[in-house]
């Protein structure tokens, strides 16, 4: 038997998202109706799905997973999530997504799924359902968490303990939630608050917050750390840090350091809520955002062509009108071309408290919200990107081929190049096995 395979790229599907402006609202993605009162965190698996965090009403803290088209995603348990014995209000402030599926939840709560005692962190399994093995406690509020390539965990938040050992608003845990007794072993931690944990491509740790020191040495609102989590010395902000909470960070593949928060100055300079810092921790005078934004920052993410989405509460950056959301240019100008047209709401309490990137380059975005761009939006949307085109990869496996893709894409398949294609049955996600006929098959991607 002979046989051909072609692989094609399906140029119409491209032009459709590249007839649009980034920033613009995509209309194909539309959230479950109103499911929860504010979304606080977000996470995008590998195949597209998206994991979304926050509250509902005053007595639930939520977790969906939603397909790629904002539909509730039916093979992930909702069960009755976080709940709390007091009269705190229970909220999942933070998710991060382990190598295996599993998934990490900080937050306000100390129940969940009713029955089960998990003070301010629990796992849950890819389905969704509460990981009983895994039973840390933390003494207070859990804000921030980030998962290490060895699959610790670095957890930051408001509290004093952990499991009953002293730790001061920062600790880290094993895979299976005990605590990391090798994590800095001889300090007091951060003396206040920790609202932002990041990674360094070396192997260090990224935190911002309330605190103007660590470990007792000085440290203005963020600071970096090695892997032990000792202060790093080289990334010194004693004394020129900023004049306020930091609550977003992101570190460039440079190691230059971008932090979002509640400052106006940083050293010494106006910068608005918005700075970039060199791998030292000097403010980096190369990103220079003007006025910045007029108010807070609250999440950050850096594209691969190196420009950096910030959300938060601001309405105006650099002197342009900006609902919630805004472009910078890796010069810290604002990129004029990123235009989310009138943007998440313009109430005061309106804002924008995540933004994770698809692979596919469109923007996923969370927060306290009704609206964006004056489509009905209840906390979350997703925007256009800069175009990404699509990659189509093809390998033998005995008698199937193997296609695999990157992006929301269709893949199709047509005995001629010319058409018509048709949807390959079942290709469902990437990757699709695909049995070999007999001739010339050709395949292409569709947006």
């Amino acid at each position: 038997m002979r046989f051909h395979v072609i692989v094609g790229i399906c140029l119409l599907g491209s032009l459709g998202l590249l007839a649009q402006t980034p920033g613009s609202l995509d209309t194909n993605f539309v959230p479950a109706t109103a499911y929860t009162d504010v979304l606080w965190t977000l996470a995008v698996q590998s195949d597209g799905k998206i994991l979304v965090g926050g509250r509902r009403g005053s007595t639930l803290g939520v977790i969906y997973r939603l397909n790629t088209n904002g539909s509730v995603d039916p093979a992930f348990s909702s069960g009755a999530r976080a709940t709390c014995l007091d009269s705190t209000i229970p909220i999942i402030n933070a998710l991060s997504l382990q190598t295996n599926g599993n998934v990490v939840l900080g937050g306000a709560f100390t129940y969940f799924d009713t029955v089960s005692l998990r003070s301010r962190l629990a796992q849950l399994n890819p389905s969704g359902l509460l990981d009983l093995t895994f039973s840390p406690s933390a003494g207070n509020s859990v804000l921030a968490t980030a998962i290490q390539p060895d699959g610790k965990i670095i957890i930051g938040g408001n509290f004093t303990n952990f499991k009953g050992s002293g730790k001061n608003n920062l600790a880290r845990m094993n895979p299976d939630g005990s605590l990391d007794s090798t994590f800095n072993t001889q300090g007091t931690g951060p003396q206040a608050r920790v609202g932002a944990v990041a990674l360094g491509p070396d192997g260090t740790i990224l935190i911002g917050g309330d605190f103007t020191a660590v470990n007792g040495i000085a440290r203005l609102y963020v600071a970096r750390l090695l892997s032990d989590g000792t202060v790093d010395t080289n990334f010194d902000l004693s004394f020129s840090g900023p004049d306020g909470t930091v609550s977003a960070i992101a570190v460039q593949p440079d190691r230059k350091v971008i932090i979002g928060g509640a400052f106006l100055n940083v050293a010494g300079a106006g910068r608005g809520a918005i700075a970039r810092l060199n791998d030292n921790g000097t403010l980096d005078p190369t990103f220079a955002p003007s006025s910045g934004c007029d108010s807070y920052v609250w999440a950050l993410a850096v594209q691969s062509n190196g420009r950096i989405l910030a959300g938060g509460r601001f309405n105006n950056v650099n002197g342009q009108a900006r609902s919630k959301i805004a472009r910078f240019n890796p010069d810290g100008t604002l990129d004029s071309t990123f235009d989310p047209a009138a943007g998440a709401g313009a109430g005061s309490s309106d804002e924008i408290r995540a933004i994770q990137l698809q692979p596919d380059g469109r923007i996923v975005v969370a927060g306290k919200f009704t609206t964006f761009s004056n489509n009905a939006r209840n906390g979350m949307a997703q925007l256009l990107g800069d175009p990404v085109a699509p990659r189509l990869g093809l390998q033998l496996a005995s008698t199937n081929i193997v296609l695999n893709w990157t992006g929301s894409f269709t893949l199709q398949s047509a005995a001629n190049p010319a058409g018509p294609y048709l949807d390959v049955t079942n290709a469902g996600t990437p990757p699709c096995t695909h049995p070999i006929h007999a001739g010339t098959e050709f395949f292409r991607l569709r947006n």
